[in-house]
């Protein structure tokens, strides 16, 4: 039974005392003393094991009773009317009759609009990468959370450490034979976040309120702890003076608290409403830098609540305390921890999952509700001071992390944070890397899900009905009679079939982005498709053809350098609001001044956005005609012809020639014109433009 001792006693007290020397100042009196110091040695030693014993005694009656409390804090905890975990909806029901009126929340069951539709697309990404199975650097078959968790935050020993700065928390005057005690935490290490056997992540149970359910093998947890105490004037003291010349010295011992739980099971729901007004002003220049994004965000919060904080425990063992300076000490806390694991374990795994739920989760909640909205401890830090910087951006050091940005020739100090570093670097190896198939993931995570929203289709835009239908009236060596022409049922086929090499936003020096891609690579061909109406109506003759035209494109490599000199206040202070809009980006880079025939005035002005190179090539491209209702006998003839290996080179030259004549047209002078009018205009096209 370890539900606890019900009464304690402190029988006895044994010390041993053993007085090697004393010591004796004062003149001839002192010098008496230490002549006869032998025969009042038992006297002293009886003395002190007296006084010891004293204290002693009283510690063990205040441990005694502590021990006796234990149980009766805990007791409110158990028992079948605690057994029921809380209500996971409770804020979002209790928000429902006392909504703000005015504010608009973001609602995360709704999927209308690309925001709302990519939030939710995002989620369930989420929720399915990290709770599927993978392989990991070494080839073993792991969870994703528990690959990623390693990849991205445990060190070799595979432990992460949260430093904390002799965070304190605890100080009391008073305590026992101590005129103060002070504890205060130095760091916290945890090991065994990379054994999940379950999860279940970002559920959306309502339009505010996500739910996660998780479960982890063995969590090992430890806390550096620096323990201060200053002893009393009426403690028994030996020994020099402290420091400041005070009687009462002070000692200082760090500890580290170790505990270990294995087979832990958690649900936790959270209600969060997002105040999509002041979630939009946030500029991007404060999310930028990482120690930011916590305190922005819940600046922009309406409302935040832990609605279920339900942790089981299979089983636990004994916490220790080692003291880095006393084995002593060691010996003794970890003897006395294990006493109360003994004594208190099936107690404590009993009420565990009660007290996170009932009392810990108001905590977190009471304590963050001042960092909420217009809380007194609200706010995000303003952007950092950067007057002496080079007011254009270097790419280089934003989208790049520190070391490769000055391997790339940029600084390397991360000027504009490390935030966007970081998420390229992370869509990079997410996305735009091949899995072990040698599938790049950006085609079934973003293409297909953005594709099939279009056209009910992964990979395939559709463009059903009449694009155009044109009739008109002929009369040509007389023939007589209406000619009608058609185009309809335009698709893309098989867009989801990016492969490598794979280039996206990559800085190539200080102001120039390449973008590069392969589409329908083996064994999918793009294919472009549409319906194709022939037909002719007269006196002496009438046909009517109905085709489907399409071209399978194989291997088509893209390619895109793209010159942009984005102006530094602008991108820093640009609001989340205009993130969909293309025209405020185009206003973050300085624009042109103009004639009145729209060209620049002067041609030495500097070029702030423009297509450096442009290219496209296709290796293989086939013809195909199809006849869905023919009246042309010689259609099928020429179907069968295009189909040819001659034929196909043919195509496939045509249409690199065509390929290399419009990239061409692209690179020249025409469309930097059309690029120098859109950043004209971008500014007043932008709601938050001054």
């Amino acid at each position: 039974d370890t539900q606890g001792p019900t009464s304690s006693t402190v029988e006895d007290c044994a010390s041993v005392i053993n007085v090697v020397d004393m010591k004796f100042d004062g003149g001839i009196s002192a010098a008496i003393a230490d002549v006869f110091e032998f025969a009042v040695r038992d006297i002293v030693e009886k003395e002190i094991s007296d006084v010891l014993c004293k204290e002693l005694g009283a510690l063990g009656d205040v441990i005694s009773d502590k021990l006796l409390d234990i149980k009766q804090i805990v007791e409110p905890y158990l028992g079948e009317d605690n057994s029921a975990p809380n209500n996971p909806l409770s804020a979002q029901q209790q928000f429902g009759s006392t909504a703000p009126k005015g504010i608009e929340l973001f609602d995360f069951a709704s999927t209308d609009g690309i925001v709302n539709f990519g939030v939710d697309a995002a989620l369930k990404e989420v929720d399915k990468r990290l709770g599927e199975v993978v392989r990991d650097d070494n080839g073993r078959q792991d969870l994703g959370v528990n690959v990623l968790i390693r990849s991205f935050l445990l060190d070799d020993d595979g432990y992460v450490t949260v430093p904390l700065d002799n965070a304190p928390v605890y100080r009391q005057d008073d305590v026992f034979m101590f005129e103060e005690a002070s504890i205060a935490i130095k760091a916290l290490r945890l090991k065994g976040l990379d054994t999940f056997t379950r999860i279940e992540a970002l559920d959306v149970i309502g339009p505010q309120t996500l739910q996660n359910r998780l479960a982890i093998k063995s969590l090992e947890i430890e806390v550096e702890v620096a323990l201060g105490l200053r002893t009393s004037d009426e403690a028994f003291q030996v020994g020099p003076k402290d420091q400041d010349g005070s009687d009462n010295p002070s000692v200082s011992e760090t500890l580290v608290l170790k505990a270990s739980v294995r087979n832990l099971d958690a649900a936790v729901a959270l209600f969060i409403a997002i105040d999509q007004g002041k979630f939009g002003d946030l500029q991007l220049g404060s999310l930028f830098h990482a120690s930011h994004i916590p305190p922005c965000i819940l600046s922009a919060l309406h409302g935040v609540e832990l609605t279920q904080l339900r942790l089981a425990i299979g089983d636990m063992d004994p916490p220790t305390i080692e003291s880095l300076s006393s084995n002593g000490l060691t010996r003794v806390t970890t003897a006395a921890f294990e006493a109360i694991t003994v004594m208190y374990e099936d107690l404590f795994l009993e009420a565990l999952p009660t007290i996170f739920d009932d009392t810990l989760r108001p905590l977190f909640n009471d304590m963050v509700r001042d960092y909420l909205g217009d809380g007194p401890r609200s706010g995000c830090p303003s952007l950092p001071d950067m007057t002496n910087d080079n007011p254009v951006i270097d790419l280089r050091d934003l989208l790049l992390q520190p070391e490769d940005a000055a391997a790339a020739g940029g600084l390397g100090t991360s000027p504009y944070g490390t935030v966007v570093g970081m998420l390229k670097s992370l869509v990079d190896d997410a996305l735009l890397s091949p899995n072990g198939k040698g599938v790049f993931p950006v085609n079934e995570l973003v293409v297909g899900p953005l594709t099939k929203r279009q056209s009910g289709a992964e990979g395939s835009l559709v463009i059903p009905g009449d694009i155009f239908n044109e009739a008109v009236a002929v009369d040509i060596a007389g023939l007589k009679g209406m000619m009608e022409f058609g185009i309809f049922d335009v698709s893309l086929l098989h867009l989801d079939s990016i492969s490598g090499p794979v280039q996206f936003l990559q800085p190539d020096g200080e102001h120039v982005l390449n973008n590069g891609a392969t589409f329908g690579g083996p064994p999918k061909s793009v294919r472009l498709s549409a319906g194709v109406l022939l037909a002719l109506g007269g006196e002496k003759q009438s046909m009517r053809n109905e085709l489907i035209v399409s071209f399978e494109l194989t291997s088509v490599e893209l390619f895109a350098a793209i010159l942009m000199k984005m102006d530094r206040g602008s991108l820093m202070q640009f609001p989340l609001r205009d993130s969909l809009n293309p025209y405020c980006w185009l206003a973050t880079m300085p624009a042109p001044e103009l004639s009145a025939y729209g060209v620049r005035v002067d041609g030495d002005q500097d070029v702030t956005l423009a297509l450096n190179e442009i290219r496209a090539v296709v290796q293989r491209m086939k013809l195909n005609v199809e006849c869905v209702s023919c009246s042309s006998p010689g259609l099928q003839e020429w179907s069968d012809l295009l189909s040819t290996p001659q034929a196909i080179d043919d195509a496939t030259d045509v249409s690199n020639m065509l390929l290399n004549y419009g990239t061409g047209l692209l690179d020249g002078g025409f469309v930097q014109v059309l690029i120098d009018r859109l950043l004209n205009v971008a500014a007043a096209s932008c709601p938050s433009s001054p």
